[in-house]
């Protein structure tokens, strides 16, 4: 989404440029965010700040991305984040200096896909580190807890519902119904 920043002179406008001596940040955000999502926001803007270059992956089909077929966000898809995780390696490695960092960062539902890619991928994981924010290790245990099954739980699916099935995917759906 953004690059590094440096300042011109001229009418206090911003040029943005890779600088290979700052770390890539890779963020993935929550369940139903984006890369306008505050949390996101800050994180891009104070990064920035210190000459970094980030970049927002989103989600398939979430911040009104556009789908083409059945391939639509799934949280146990870490392939999208490899993908994206090698295309910063291949680039911050194609120059001499090849020892850039390469950061992901996951809050939330991204949180927990960074961390399922990072365990699936062993060695061949195209991150140099990752930073998980608030997500849960094992959310089968979310079941067992009254106030996230009548509040959390909810709140989330509700969002999933409107934007996915109910918004992106009716048409797929509307097709399989048939009548009895």
């Amino acid at each position: 989404t953004t690059s590094s920043n440096k300042n011109n002179n001229n009418n206090n406008n911003k040029e943005y440029y890779h600088d290979f001596e700052k770390p890539v940040y890779l963020v993935l955000h929550g369940l139903n965010g984006g890369s306008h999502e505050e949390y996101v926001k800050d994180f891009v803007t104070r990064r920035i700040g210190e000459g970094s270059t980030v970049v927002v992956m989103i989600a398939r089909g979430l911040m009104d991305t556009p789908l083409r077929g059945w391939n639509g966000f799934h949280g146990a898809r870490v392939t999208d984040v490899d993908v994206a995780a090698k295309a910063l390696r291949s680039v911050t490695s194609s120059q001499q200096k090849s020892n850039q960092i390469l950061a992901g960062v996951g809050y939330s539902m991204g949180a927990i896909i960074l961390g399922n890619y990072v365990a699936r991928s062993g060695k061949s994981c195209h991150l140099d580190t990752a930073m998980i924010v608030s997500g849960g290790l094992d959310m089968r245990e979310q079941l067992n807890f009254y106030r996230s099954m009548r509040l959390w739980q909810p709140m989330l699916t509700a969002g999933l519902r409107e934007d996915i099935i109910m918004g992106k995917f009716a048409r797929h759906y509307k097709k399989r119904l048939t009548k009895e």
